[in-house]
Formats: structure tokens, sequence, C-alpha cells
């Protein structure tokens, strides 16, 4: 499903047809144009913390975008992001915070500390030890954990409380697990979000929204020292503009996004129904929502065992079904035979993966070499 970007369905014809239309016309011209300003407002009426909004082409843009907002705002350097969150951008402030640093210079990888997810004392402490320096703290509402009642409420509150400004990276939860985002599905408002991947079917577009009194340090009617923000001559190119709109529509006027819950509920319960009752009940682990679930696959001491997870996707996809690289990625596409087809090929695939971590021989049964974390020190 394009990592996570395809929200309908691939080649959706309404979709499709909107940005044929959208491109006839002009695909790029130099001036914004209505298509902008009607799908900003569209944004600006569904995300909750949505005052003002910038338009880009991808999610690491948009959260460089929101970091230098929150620098200007505050006038601070430190940003604090979530340990869990695997992937924030491209960007020197995020990547030199991972085991990939090489070429970000040390000074700025001195410039972001880690939290723990559902640990608002590890956030309280990192406050308390840089005191007056931290600008922003980032992470996605939801992902390899669900918020425990009151973490997100409790970083809103502590970040408020310092004059810290509050970012959500949405670029996965956005336009999946509520129109609205997570923000509206969990009732904390960010000060900043970004957005990107399912909002235009496919269609490159990334999006950050949030307070006018931040957002404005970077629009054309501030008096003081500006900020620059995301800049790209296709920015906000009509095609993905148009295909968002359509998109947008789709999702709002069908109970889309709530089927694919269901519809991720019953290909987990099948999972975890072969992983609960059978030895794989200590080599696989999974966290998160059902509908964007996190699943490990691990030796008994717990470390990543890439072999067996290798073996699954393997199997799974002689039964022509892809699950990988995210685990599970539900589009409005995905009902009835897809699911049946889904559900009948963990019944075939599951039992076989038990036979070979009984026998021993998940690493024989691998055919080349097995699957790698992107976040490595060296090849």
């Amino acid at each position: 499903m394009g990592l996570r970007s395809v929200s309908l369905g691939y080649a959706d014809r309404g979709v499709d047809r909107a940005a044929i239309r959208a491109l006839r016309a002009g695909i790029n011209l130099s001036r914004p144009t209505p298509g902008e300003f009607e799908l900003a407002s569209t944004l600006v009426d569904l995300i909750p913390s949505a005052e003002m909004v910038k338009f880009g082409k991808n999610g690491s843009d948009a959260t460089a975008a929101a970091i230098r907002l929150a620098r200007a705002f505050t006038g601070r350097d430190l940003v604090l992001r979530c340990s869990s969150d695997p992937f924030l951008g491209v960007h020197d402030w995020f990547i030199g915070s991972t085991v990939m640093n090489t070429g970000v210079p040390d000074a700025v990888r001195e410039l972001t500390k880690t939290f723990q997810y559902n640990d608002l004392d590890s956030v309280s402490s990192l406050i308390e030890r840089y005191r007056g320096r931290v600008a922003a703290l980032i992470l996605e509402p939801v992902g390899a954990q669900e918020p425990q009642a009151g973490f997100l409420q409790g970083l809103r509150d502590i970040t408020t409380l310092n004059g810290i400004v509050l970012i959500f990276d949405e670029t996965i939860t956005g336009f999946r697990v509520a129109l609205g985002g997570a923000q509206s599905l969990y009732g904390v408002l960010p000060d900043l979000s970004t957005f990107g991947k399912g909002i235009a079917n496919g269609y490159p577009l990334s999006v950050l929204a949030g307070r006018k009194s931040i957002m404005e340090l970077g629009g054309i009617y501030y008096k003081e020292k500006k900020v620059f923000l995301m800049s790209s001559t296709y920015g906000a190119e009509r095609a993905s503009i148009a295909a968002a709109q359509e998109t947008i529509s789709r999702l709002a006027s069908t109970n889309a996004i709530s089927e694919n819950s269901g519809v991720a509920q019953t290909i987990m319960n099948t999972f975890r129904s072969w992983v609960g009752h059978t030895v794989l009940n200590d080599r696989i682990s999974t966290s998160g929502m059902d509908l964007l679930p996190v699943v490990k696959f691990h030796n008994s001491d717990q470390s990543d065992d890439p072999w067996l997870k290798t073996l699954f996707m393997q199997l799974m996809l002689c039964e022509s079904i892809l699950m990988a690289p995210y685990f599970l990625s539900v589009c409005a596409s995905h009902r009835g035979a897809v699911v049946d087809r889904t559900v009948k090929a963990l019944d075939k695939v599951m039992p076989r993966l038990v036979s070979a971590v009984e026998s021993g021989t998940v690493q024989e049964q691998v055919e080349g070499s097995p699957v790698r974390t992107v976040f490595r020190a060296s090849n």
C-alpha cells in the first residue's frame, strides 16, 4: 500500500480523474491556485489544532519545518523526541539522534534528546535537566504502543507549563485512525502537527498545520524576523492537491476508516490466535493499534530474530500476500474476498512457521539473506 500512503486503493478511478483534470489545466503554476486555498480550508475544518497550513511533498520537510518554527517561536535550541518512533525525518535534527548519524556534526547531535513513550517522568527529568533550553517535544501520538490514560494530556500540560511547543507527527496516523488524526481521536491538541501519506491516496503531498501564533512566523504578513518554512517548486502542484480533496471527500462520506479498523482486527485476531496457542508465543509479540500494528519477531531472549521475520514474509509472499515493510496496511479496497484470502493465507502459513521453529530449521528455509533494519551503524 505504498508505505501506507494508499488509503482508498491503488489506481482509484475517482482520485485519478480528479488529478488528471487538474494536470490538464496546468499541473504547476507560479502562484497559489484556488484548489490550494480550498484544500487548506478543508484541513482547517477537519484538523482540531489547525489554524493555518503549509503544503510540501514529504513528511521529512514538514517535521523539519515544525522544528524550525518551534525554535524560532521559543528562542531555544533543544528538541525532545520519542525514542520508540522509528522515523521522524531525514534531516539532521532527527538522524543525528540515531545510530546512523555519520555526517551529522556533533554539535547538531547534541541538540536532540530522547524520552520514553508513556513515561511522563522521563519527559519531566529532561525538561528539568535542560531547563529553559527545550524548544519542542515531538512524537507520533500513537505508534508502537497506545497511549496510557493521561499520557498525551500530560505531555500537553507539561509543555504548556514550560513554554515548549508540542508537535504531533501524524504522517502515518492522519486520515487513518480518524479523519482529523489521532489528536481528534484522543482529544489532545498539539501546537503543530504534520500529515502526509494517506492524505492523497498515494499522490505526493505533506502538510504542516498548527496554531496561527506559531505558523504566522513563516507567513507573508508577519512583521518581525520571519522563518523560512518549506519551499518547493512542486510543493502544491495541482494533481496532488486535487487528489487530496477527492480522497478526503471520500473518506468523509463513507465509513472507510471504521471499516478498515474492523478488517485489521479480523486479520490480527487470526494472527494472534496462531501465536498465542503455539510455540510462537515466545517468539512473536504484537503491540499498538490493530489498524497500525507493530509485530516483533524475536528470539527467546527477546533479541530480534530477522530470520524468523524473513521466513514469515517469504511464506506469505508464496501465497501472493505482501506483509512488509509494515506488517499491515489496510485501505478501503480491502474488503470481502481480499480479507478472506489473507486469513486463509495465514491459516496456511502459520503452521509451517510453527513447524520451522519446533524443528530448528528457520534459517535453513529462508531463501537469500534476512531482512535488516534501516538504522544500522554499518552494512
